[in-house]
């Protein structure tokens, strides 16, 4: 009996034994196979003979060096059509790369005495400038002891921040019970972006205005533009546009007695696909540099 259990374990032993040979063997041959093969991935290049981007296959081989280049690794992202927007949440939806200023780490304190003058170049990738009409570009908190009406001051209680509890305006001074005049920003982008939106606040009966542009300093060809008007008192309404090639933003802020704030200036691109010299080009509408 004890000679049939001892034959019984041998048989096991180099069964198992026999086993990982061949699972060694085949590991061996599958690397050696997989080492011949080629590994293809998915890139979006530039061309530059037809001066456009493609989407092709490489040998992964080759990867770091079309990277190196400016081409990424994936599918070139499909340009998105041109589209106005009052929902934040259908603006946001097709932004995988999304910027949002809302004014927070700049504001100290509440009501119009401690309003911040913003320096046009304090945020990354986007630099703001005062249009015609506008006083500077202030940044505060609205003080809750002052109530709205034509005495309204920028810091007033109608505005009511979407975020936070700072905001934005063009003015920086008590309206009284004389017309203040209507606020331009100016929103220059470093690089080219597939949309842009904020909410107004306290939009009421003067119409204020969002406007996208493919060229620098609100200048080229427009690419989009919402009007907001009569949303009332304390109000807060979303305008936002979506265009492939969205170089800068013009933001007409309404004036009359009511003055008009922003909050929540939101700017990005339809990929993270967009970091290189690809952006140049609006997708192939405009020539590289």
């Amino acid at each position: 009996m004890k000679k049939l259990f001892l034959l019984i374990i041998t048989i096991v032993f180099f069964t198992s034994c026999e086993k990982e040979k061949i699972t060694n063997e085949s590991d061996e041959i599958f690397a050696i196979a997989l080492k011949g093969k080629q590994i293809m991935v998915t890139v979006c290049h530039y061309d530059s003979l037809t001066d456009t981007w493609k989407t092709i296959s490489i040998n992964g081989n080759a990867l770091n060096a079309h990277l190196a280049h400016g081409d990424c690794e994936g599918e070139c992202p499909t340009p998105l059509p041109n589209q106005t927007f009052t929902d934040r949440s259908a603006f946001m939806a097709d932004l995988k790369v999304v910027t949002t200023i809302d004014f927070e780490e700049i504001a100290f304190g509440v009501g119009q005495a401690n309003a911040v003058n913003l320096v046009g170049d304090e945020f990354s990738g986007v630099t703001l400038t005062p249009g015609a009409g506008s006083d500077g570009l202030f940044v505060g908190i609205p003080d809750p002891s002052i109530s709205g009406g034509n005495n309204e001051n920028f810091f007033a209680s109608d505005f009511s921040p979407t975020s936070g509890l700072a905001v934005f305006s063009p003015d920086n001074y008590p309206n009284t019970d004389s017309p203040s005049p209507d606020g331009i920003l100016i929103v220059d982008f470093d690089s080219y972006m597939d949309g842009v939106g904020v909410y107004f606040l306290d939009a009421e009966e003067f119409p204020s205005f969002i406007e996208a542009f493919d060229g620098p300093n609100g200048t080229g060809n427009s690419l989009g533009k919402v009007i907001v008007q009569n949303k009332g008192d304390k109000s807060q309404a979303f305008a936002g546009i979506h265009s492939s090639g969205i170089k800068s933003a013009v933001l007409g802020l309404g004036g009359g007695r009511d003055g008009v704030g922003i909050d929540d200036l939101s700017f990005g691109k339809s990929s993270g696909c967009g970091e290189f010299e690809k952006e140049k080009i609006l997708r192939g509408k405009v020539k590289k540099d």
